[in-house]
């Protein structure tokens, strides 16, 4: 009990108080931590940022000759079979209850949900900067929208907008609002709900394992294409080019030169075109 006073009077009770003052910058650092907190979201959940690309103009494709729209023998051959296994699946199908064909597509789902667990989903905006995520296949489309408005800057998160593909499929975030009906003057319209967000996931929309997505926002200012994307600016400061796209109009390279030996183990090729089966039978009757 004596040595309680010295305890006090002693440099370690100064450290205890000392310690227990600063206690309060803590909160504040946790404050600073939070003050951008799209910025940590962005960092953590993998978002990447591809800018628009620097040249605008769009390079047509050579003009194909005519003989590629000819369909050829093996061309005639593989368009036959299919058809001809198609009307014999739909020939000799077995009869189903809607609770079977309910049940098949359900599992149908399924494996193709253990397939592709998340989703790789890219937003396009008008000047062709592109945002980046990756999504559960499990999530509603109005994950999407929300990751869209972390995105975007200032004011432009208010801007309604709508997310679609081309030419006209779109993934609207909330259902379509129908025509008013009529009511009586006593109703008071004023304390309508909001409309329910859309139920289907990613996986019921068809948008796994990954797709692309414009945005379109109402509007038409916005949808500009010499307008900047409406991003924060510490997203842009992160934009990456986008990979170039492969050309396939230029021929591959050629293959290495063969030895002697095996061009003379190699067979020549047949001359003599195959006529199908198929072709054969009609020739045959007349």
């Amino acid at each position: 009990m004596t040595n309680l006073p010295a305890l006090e009077s002693s440099g370690l009770a100064k450290s205890i108080v000392i310690s227990d003052n600063d206690q309060p910058s803590v909160p504040s650092a946790r404050k600073d931590e939070t003050a951008s907190p799209i910025q940590d979201a962005s960092q953590v959940n993998g978002v990447q940022v591809f800018g628009a690309p620097e040249s605008s103009t769009y390079v047509s494709p050579s003009e194909l000759p005519e003989s590629y729209f000819t369909p050829t023998t093996s061309d005639l051959t593989i368009a036959q079979s299919a058809l001809a296994r198609r009307s014999a699946a739909l020939a000799h199908r077995p009869l189903q209850v809607s609770a079977q064909r309910e049940e098949d597509a359900r599992a149908r789902e399924k494996a193709k949900s253990e397939r592709w667990p998340r989703t790789v989903i890219r937003v396009r905006f008008s000047d062709r900067t592109v945002v980046q995520k990756e999504f559960e296949s499990g999530e509603k489309i109005g994950a999407v929208y929300d990751f869209v408005r972390s995105t975007l800057a200032g004011d432009y998160r208010s801007k309604t907008f709508t997310l679609y593909q081309p030419p006209n499929i779109r993934f609207p975030e909330h259902p379509a609002k129908l025509p008013p009906a009529k009511k009586p003057r006593s109703v008071n319209q004023f304390n309508a709900k909001p409309p329910p967000p859309i139920k289907e996931t990613l996986l019921d929309l068809q948008l796994v394992p990954q797709s692309v997505l414009l945005v379109r926002f109402d509007e038409d200012d916005l949808n500009r294409s010499d307008r900047p994307a409406p991003l924060l600016q510490h997203l842009l400061a992160t934009a990456t080019p986008l990979p170039p796209a492969p050309d396939f109009d230029k021929p591959d390279a050629a293959p290495p030169a063969a030895s002697a030996d095996t061009e003379q183990a190699k067979p020549e090729p047949s001359k003599e075109k195959k006529i199908p089966k198929w072709l054969q039978k009609g020739l045959m009757k007349k």
